[in-house]
């Protein structure tokens, strides 16, 4: 009992140091999820079930395992991390796949593991983005999902602090493949050196996007809204729906200070306006001849199937805020403070200003 003891007291001790080697404002973080993760024990548990490679049964990943991974043992296969968007779990949207691939990508280039992206649902990503140096994709024949071969490791809706320390203490010891399903967002800061090492666009993409730059003209500004829903015509998991008189005298409020701020711009400078709502799209283009939308709807790629053009608008909406001269986040009441606006002027070197009103 008593070596059982030490054995428990010297893993707890090397969980530790890698919190400390998190960096100290992350591990802060990290440290204070604890409590609404259900307290220190329940993470450090946690990390030792990922460190051991073993889940509880009811466990999200216990039930991942059991329904998915019954293959048998697979040789040749390619060894490394992979990043699975798949559909056997909800995923989030375009900004937080791609955040936690990039995330991941960092930990795995950090210690010189081979890294892999399996993105396949809604759309297979090569049909938008390709590799700009290092080779991430992997065919189907080379994935593995043997018990023996591969491990499934989900970090979903964490903050940067405990995603890392998950993702660590899964690493720690591995299987030939360790299957990621992660939309953390832990490189902030890094993302723009980040997605110019693993992207460039696709042909069709680019096409797409040098065709609009071409008519936006140069030092075009973006503004960005998401309104997940309040007006009627986004499925999203935040139901919150306005009607009547209140959602008239919305519309009216978010027109009123968009315009006050659209006075602002230079004149000759295009207004490049992205939103996951057609309806408030449709409402502000006659606002100013200046506005400039990108055709098209948009959809929530857990939520809803969708053709080709309705994922590649999403990419087009995205390469055309990295390419501006500033972006502005719109944001009053129940809209959602989204990452995607923010994300993209990262990635493009792109001032940023989050618009509160």
């Amino acid at each position: 009992m008593q070596a059982g003891h030490c054995w428990v007291n010297s893993e707890l001790m090397e969980l530790m140091r890698t919190i400390g080697n998190l960096g100290s404002r992350v591990a802060r973080r990290c440290v204070a999820e604890f409590r609404r993760l259900g307290g220190y024990f329940a993470v450090m548990a946690e990390a030792m079930r990922l460190r051991r490679k073993k889940y509880p049964l009811r466990s999200r990943g216990g039930r991942m395992v059991r329904k998915y991974y019954t293959g048998r043992h697979m040789t040749g296969i390619k060894e490394g991390v992979i990043c699975f968007y798949d559909g056997r779990i909800y995923h989030g949207g375009l900004t937080d796949r791609i955040r936690g691939l990039l995330s991941v990508y960092e930990e795995a280039r950090r210690r010189g593991i081979p890294f892999y992206i399996s993105w396949t649902h809604p759309f297979r990503l090569e049909d938008y983005l390709l590799p700009a140096g290092q080779d991430w994709r992997i065919a189907r024949q080379d994935i593995s999902y043997c018990r023996e071969d591969s491990f499934p490791v989900i970090i979903q809706d964490l903050g940067d602090g405990v995603s890392t320390f998950y993702l660590r203490s899964a690493l720690h010891s591995r299987f030939p493949q360790t299957h990621v399903y992660s939309n953390q967002d832990s490189g902030r800061g890094r993302y723009r050196e980040l997605f110019k090492e693993l992207f460039v666009p696709s042909p069709a993409l680019k096409a797409e996007v040098d065709r609009h730059l071409a008519l936006l003209g140069k030092d075009y500004v973006v503004f960005a809204f998401r309104f997940v829903g309040l007006l009627g015509d986004f499925r999203d998991w935040k139901r919150i729906y306005l009607s009547g008189d209140r959602r008239s005298r919305f519309l009216g409020r978010v027109a009123a200070e968009l315009k006050t701020l659209m006075a602002e711009v230079p004149a000759g400078r295009r207004i490049l306006i992205t939103a996951d709502s057609d309806t408030f799209l449709e409402y502000i283009a006659p606002a100013d001849a200046r506005i400039y939308i990108v055709p098209g709807n948009v959809r929530h790629m857990d939520l809803e199937k969708a053709g080709a053009d309705v994922w590649m608008k999403t990419f087009v909406d995205q390469l055309l805020i990295m390419n501006a001269s500033k972006v502005t986040l719109m944001r009053t009441g129940e809209m959602y403070n989204s990452g995607f606006s923010r994300f993209a002027a990262e990635v493009g070197g792109v001032p940023f200003i989050y618009h509160e009103f």
